[in-house]
């Protein structure tokens, strides 16, 4: 492991969050993996480690309260693995379905699962639409995504699953409010409720960011 990522990690790890020398460990083994794998095919756009360390993990781990009850969850689109791998991570005692329909990605996080030996990580190169359907109807407690387009576009993917989720957590930038009221429609529509139910600043000025919670009204 490039012994400069665990403790860039460390360094800003907030308070709030507790995670074991195993957990950081891991944690940092994720990115490296990530790191290494973009010499090959893009993971990426954040390669210095710093940066990468903040936009990625620190990312993932802030809003983490948010998913505390959770027995599962689903990240759609999940790409490099954030923020399934740290969430899954950080709590071993909750199944993670981590989605992404790109084979080649697909591969990538079996390989990180396997590494890491997270037992408690699923993979699947489907649709997340697909995999919905695959699953028992009340398996997944949260959907979540990051970096996965506009919540208008994400509700028009998800429409024909509605009824196999109640509630999603979506990671947004400075624009939340503004697709909260492109998607009103879609909202009412599919008898959800939106609002941003947490903000956040990433450490170093690198960043303004918040969650919006969907939630079913019936």
């Amino acid at each position: 492991m490039t012994d400069s990522l665990p403790p860039l990690l460390s360094k800003q790890l907030p308070d709030s969050i507790s995670m074991t020398e195993t957990q950081i460990n891991q944690c940092a083994r994720h990115l490296e993996l990530v790191l290494e794998t973009n010499k090959q095919f893009n993971l990426t756009s954040i390669t210095e480690p710093r940066e990468a360390v903040i936009k990625h993990i620190i990312d993932s781990l802030l809003p983490s309260p948010l998913y505390a009850d959770a027995k599962s969850i689903l990240d759609l689109g999940t790409g490099a693995g954030y923020p399934g791998i740290p969430l899954a991570i950080l709590y071993p005692e909750m199944k993670v379905h981590l989605v992404d329909s790109t084979q080649k990605k697909a591969r990538f996080l079996q390989e990180v699962v396997n590494d890491l030996e997270l037992t408690n990580v699923v993979v699947h190169d489907k649709r997340g639409e697909t995999v919905l359907k695959s699953l028992p109807t009340h398996e997944i407690d949260i959907l979540t995504a990051r970096a996965v387009g506009s919540i208008e576009k994400l509700l028009n993917v998800l429409k024909p699953v509605r009824k196999r989720f109640v509630k999603m957590l979506l990671f947004k930038g400075q624009r939340a409010e503004q697709e909260l009221e492109s998607s009103a429609m879609e909202l009412k529509n599919l008898k959800l409720t939106g609002e941003v139910c947490f903000r956040y600043e990433l450490p170093d000025e690198m960043g303004s960011h918040c969650v919006v919670e969907l939630i079913s009204t019936t």
